[in-house]
């Protein structure tokens, strides 16, 4: 199994280039998504998505498909590992 972050999930809905084309066309092709999330993920994808857009490195219109296709994917989410415990 594997699950990915909001970093790998921004990239696959936001990239304009041919990366990100051939990789919603293999998944719109599938049907089904090939890893899952995590389950509190869900606002850190779209932040992700955000600080693109406002460094200028994601359009507004590639941001209005991302955010779409984002919401639109059905994602199977499992908890969140808890944080690592500081050492003593």
């Amino acid at each position: 199994m594997i699950v990915v972050d909001a970093s790998v999930l921004a990239n696959l809905v936001g990239g304009d280039g041919p990366d990100g084309r051939l990789a919603r066309s293999l998944l719109a092709a599938s049907g089904r998504l090939p890893f899952r999330t995590w389950r509190m993920s869900r606002r850190r994808r779209f932040a992700v998505l955000r600080k693109r857009w406002i460094d200028r490195t994601l359009t507004e219109r590639r941001l209005s498909a991302a955010v779409d296709y984002l919401a639109a994917l059905p994602f199977l989410r499992f908890p969140a590992p808890a944080p690592l415990a500081a050492d003593s």
